[in-house]
Parts: structure tokens; C-alpha cells; sequence
């Protein structure tokens, strides 16, 4: 008898346990959904657009609910929203959760983009997203070999001349086959790496002398628009530089 009011004592007291700690976990989830509430509302009062959508924003990263995001009215903020979350919480199955199929694919892209894994991008049916996560990766690591995954060929020019600059190497423009994307590519390294002589690698005489402008105005030295050879270019360049 004995034995048997033992274990139905045991018996109630765990039961009693289960009961405390459901009402626990109830309150602190009442509690966690009034406090997201609240913070909402506060970014409901707002009136200006582009600040409600950043209280918006701030709230779904402090408190990691998808959903909060849903109320942004900018898309790109919105889609930046979804991503955040995701990276935040380390998951990309967050951006399956997403309400529409571009919101999820860009969502890919930067969870793709901030892991700096290509895998990621292959998961990304739409091809224009997915060249935009190939060029980003691209940049990011400049490696320009990335850049051929790219389908688009004016999306894997642009790839290319991006890559370029920020590898600051002009053997990337001498991989261009297009003579007006290779001058374009020659052009913007010049200018980031305020290196003149890779002016001369341009065929084109105008954009070689727009190289030379461009240089001559960054650096403020009128030396350089002696190299420019149409005349009123070169005496505007005079101009400004003096």
C-alpha cells in the first residue's frame, strides 16, 4: 500500500511539474509575441515610409520573425530583410519560408553571396538571379574565372570589368573579346588603379582620351591632358585642372 501511494505521488508530482512548466512556457511565449507586438505597433505610428520600413527592418533582425518583414513596403528592403534573417540564423531554409518565388531566389543569392559558396547559386532556377549570385561571388573573391558561369554575355562582361578593378589587374581586360568591353575594362582600371599607362591599351581614340581625362581630373594634374588628342577635350581638361 505503501509502495503503491508512493508511485502515485511520483506519478502526480510529474504531472504537477508538466503543468507548471507548459503555464512557463505559455506566459514567456504570451510575453515574447506582446513584447513583437509592441514593437510593431511602434513602427506603425511612424508616418515616414522609408523610416517605418527601417523600424520594420530592425525589428524582424532583433527578434528574428520572418513575418515582421512582410509589413516593408520597398522590395529591395523587404527582400534584404529575408536575408538577413536567414544569415542571422544561419539557415538558408529560411528563405524557403519567403512569400513569393523572386523574394526566395534573391534570398539565395546573398545567403549565397555572404558564404561566398557557388553551390548555393546552383540552386537558383531563375538565370539572371543566378548570374547576379555567380558576379557577386566573383567580386567578392575576384576571381574573374567565376565570371564564365555567368550565361547572360553582357552580365559576364559587366563580371569581367568588375572583377578587373577590384583585382586591379589589366590581364582580366586582355581575356575580353569585344574591343569595346576591353576598352571599357582598360578605362575603369586606370582610373581605380590611377594608372595612365594602362590608358594606352585602349583602342578606341576617345575613350583612350576620356582615360586620360579621367586621370587628369582624379589627380588634378593638367600633365595628363597633354596625351589627349581631340582639341576641345583637351583644353576643357586644361581648364578644369588648372
Amino acid at each position: 500500500m505503501f509502495v503503491k501511494n508512493k508511485v502515485l505521488l511520483t506519478n502526480t508530482t510529474i504531472i504537477t511539474i508538466l503543468i507548471v512548466l507548459v503555464f512557463v512556457a505559455l506566459f514567456f511565449i504570451k510575453n515574447n509575441l506582446t513584447t513583437n507586438l509592441n514593437a510593431v505597433q511602434t513602427c506603425e505610428k511612424l508616418l515616414d515610409w522609408p523610416e517605418k520600413d527601417n523600424c520594420y527592418l530592425g525589428v524582424a533582425l532583433i527578434k528574428r520573425v520572418l513575418s515582421v518583414c512582410d509589413n516593408i513596403l520597398d522590395q529591395n528592403t523587404k527582400n534584404n530583410c529575408y536575408s538577413n534573417i536567414a544569415l542571422a540564423k544561419q539557415s538558408l531554409s529560411v528563405c524557403d519560408e519567403t512569400p513569393t518565388l523572386d523574394s526566395k531566389l534573391i534570398c539565395y543569392s546573398n545567403f549565397a553571396s555572404a558564404k561566398k559558396d557557388l553551390s548555393i547559386c546552383e540552386k537558383i532556377q531563375k538565370q539572371t538571379t543566378k548570374d547576379q549570385c555567380y558576379s557577386s561571388i566573383a567580386l567578392i573573391k575576384q576571381d574573374f574565372s567565376i565570371c564564365d558561369k555567368l550565361q547572360n554575355q553582357s552580365a559576364k562582361n559587366d563580371c569581367y570589368v568588375n572583377t578587373s578593378s577590384a583585382k586591379q589587374d589589366y590581364l582580366i581586360c586582355d581575356k575580353q573579346k569585344n574591343q569595346k568591353v576591353k576598352d571599357y575594362c582598360y578605362r575603369d582600371l586606370a582610373l581605380t588603379d590611377r594608372a595612365p599607362s594602362i590608358c594606352d591599351k585602349i583602342k578606341n581614340q576617345m575613350e583612350k582620351d576620356y582615360c586620360y581625362w579621367d586621370i587628369a581630373l582624379t589627380e588634378n594634374n593638367g600633365s595628363f591632358c597633354n596625351k589627349i588628342l581631340g582639341t576641345k577635350n583637351k583644353n576643357w581638361c586644361y581648364r578644369l585642372t588648372k
